[in-house]
This record gives C-alpha cells, structure tokens and sequence, in this order.
C-alpha cells in the first residue's frame, strides 16, 4: 500500500503497461482512498477490462459517467462491454462516443464493430474504414474492416 494517493495513477499506468500483478491492488486502493474520484473509477474499469471481467468494468464505467457523462473513453468502453447484453444501448453510448472524438480510430471501431453485429454491414463499414484511415497501423481495425467486408 501506498500513502502517497498523488503517485497512484502513475503507478497503476506504469502497472497496467507492465502487466504487473499489482494493477489490481492499486487500482482497488485508489478506490478506497477516493471513492468518488472517477479517474480511479476509470482506471479501475480499465484494469477489469483488460482482464476480461467486463460486467465488473461496466459497473466503474457507470460511476464515471455518472459525473463525466461526456467522457468519450468511457463511453467507448461501456458499449463494448454491453455489446451482446444490451445491444441498442451499447449502439447508443458508440454513436455519443463517436460524436464526442470524432477522430479517434478506437471510437469509431467501436461503434462500427457494433452496427456490424447488429447487422448494419454498410454503415459499419464507413466508420470501419474511417478508422483505419486515422489509425493504419492498428491490425485489429484491419481485421474488423476485412470480417465487415465479408459479410457485405
């Protein structure tokens, strides 16, 4: 544990980056020290995240929109994550998303990830190859792109 709350969100990037085990306790005592700091919200969802454990995620991304309801990331990663269990929602919170970072590759893979799976190839397809413009290096875009134009 540390007493220094201020180095926290340096180590918890530091620790996610590094795939360091530690991610978790620093993610959850942040959360115990500023409860209501939703930079540890997101932190902590992002962490949850990356481990697979999206309904806990979901539950953090919640908190930070509760008090930054225009946080583009978070919105970005509660539609993922609601992806098959509220579809019309998560296609709202991606559209949000996309409006608020307009030129972000991830945003828009998202939100054409999305209307790919609710079956709006076409539309997914323009947001898919936009973001790959922006963001041409990403092999995950590229692949979403290439499963959207086969399903064309």
């Amino acid at each position: 544990k540390t007493s220094d709350l201020s180095v926290l969100p340096d180590l918890i990037n530091i620790t996610l980056r590094t795939g360091s085990g530690k991610a978790d306790t620093y993610t959850e005592e942040w959360l115990m020290k500023a409860p209501d700091n939703p930079a540890a919200h997101m932190s902590r969802a992002e962490y949850l995240l990356q481990k697979g454990n999206e309904i806990e995620a979901a539950s953090h991304y919640e908190q930070v929109l509760e008090q930054l309801p225009e946080n583009a990331m978070a919105l970005n990663n509660l539609a993922w994550t609601l992806r098959e269990r509220d579809r019309n929602r998560a296609l709202q919170m991606a559209r949000r998303a996309t409006e608020l970072a307009p030129e972000s590759g991830a945003v828009l893979d998202t939100y054409g990830w999305l209307l790919h799976l609710d079956g709006q190839h076409q539309a997914a397809e323009q947001q898919i190859k936009k973001a790959l413009e922006l963001d041409p290096e990403n092999k995950q875009i590229a692949q979403h792109l290439e499963e959207v134009q086969q399903a064309l």
